[in-house]
């Protein structure tokens, strides 16, 4: 389910909203303290959302479920710190047993939770954990979930006949909890609209988990990227509905350039593929116009570039 052996310590969008995930706790840090949450994640083989979380945070508490032997194993000796705790088990088995886990034949109890549901599928259950989790966790808990937002792998090909072969597709897999006609029409079903379909649904199901109580999820942010298969995350925080106006103001999550606060619309994270001497030429120059010597860059891919360029990953060769 975590895409467990994919090389995502190199692949630059994945690493770009990974780095945005770090910036928009930072803001949710002017109001929690993080430092006594606990992280819970999907490492995959090489843990880097860990290592990171680690040096910018210092979680209480460091948990990663994974079900396949092999990455759970490759993780164990490819251990960044001493906390982490490798569990051989589905994350789904967190949600269930919240707040109190039985590791190591010992009960731990957890409280407030950064959670990301690192997925690489799209179907029922996984939407079912996401709802569960925001329901159970407990306020002050910033719960993310990534899915896959392929159209072309649910059936691959073009025109309306295929579109409306995807439907029937999506409607298999989500089965009548969370197949609404409304948010997966046809036209919905090309490569540039699914990813969009599929967040009006996160917005949906993230709503419908905490109807009747007096709390809120609050959507902080959204991206869709594609390194390789198109994915989308929907990112937010569990708070009282009272608290929304003032936990905006403080974190600053009303204005912030990447947020769904700020644009009420996920964010297309799309950047161009640059060598070293490339980035630092660009970065150089910025907020002016680059020189003529990179001139063969399309005025689209500078701006994107420049958008997300405090983000962007530099992957050097060591040996």
């Amino acid at each position: 389910m975590s895409g467990s052996n994919l090389p995502y310590h190199l692949r630059v969008k994945k690493d770009i909203e990974r780095r945005l995930f770090i910036e928009q706790l930072r803001l949710v840090a002017k109001v929690y303290d993080l430092e006594a949450y606990a992280y819970v994640g999907m490492a995959g083989a090489f843990s880097e959302d860990f290592k990171l979380m680690k040096d910018r945070f210092n979680f209480k508490d460091f948990f990663s479920y994974e079900i396949d032997e092999k990455a759970y194993k490759r993780q164990k000796f490819n251990l960044p710190f001493s906390e982490t705790c490798y569990e051989n088990k589905s994350i789904g088995q967190f949600i269930l047993d919240y707040p109190e886990l039985e590791i190591d034949d010992k009960v731990v109890t957890v409280g407030k939770s950064v959670l990301w549901l690192d997925y690489i599928g799209f179907e029922e259950k996984l939407l079912q954990e996401f709802s569960d989790a925001i329901a159970k966790l407990e306020i002050g808990s910033v719960i993310k979930i990534t899915l896959n937002a392929h159209a072309a792998k649910l059936v691959d090909g073009g025109g309306i006949e295929k579109q409306k072969e995807r439907v029937e597709k999506v409607k298999n897999l989500l089965g009548k909890n969370y197949f609404f006609d409304d948010i997966f029409e046809h036209q919905e079903m090309t490569n540039n609209k699914f990813p969009l379909a599929i967040y009006k649904l996160l917005k949906r199901i993230s709503v419908s988990a905490l109807r009747g109580t007096n709390y809120l999820f609050l959507p902080l942010s959204s991206y869709i990227y594609q390194d390789g298969m198109k994915m989308i995350t929907f990112t937010g925080i569990k708070i009282e509905e009272s608290e929304k106006e003032n936990f905006l103001s403080k974190t600053g999550l009303d204005i912030w350039e990447y947020g769904l606060n700020h644009t009420d619309e996920p964010i297309n994270i799309e950047v161009p593929f640059l060598s070293l001497k490339e980035k630092y030429t660009l970065d150089a120059c910025f907020p002016g116009s680059p020189g003529s010597e990179l001139q063969y860059f399309e005025e689209e891919e500078i701006k994107s570039y420049e958008r997300f360029h405090r983000f962007y990953p530099t992957f050097v060769k060591m040996f």
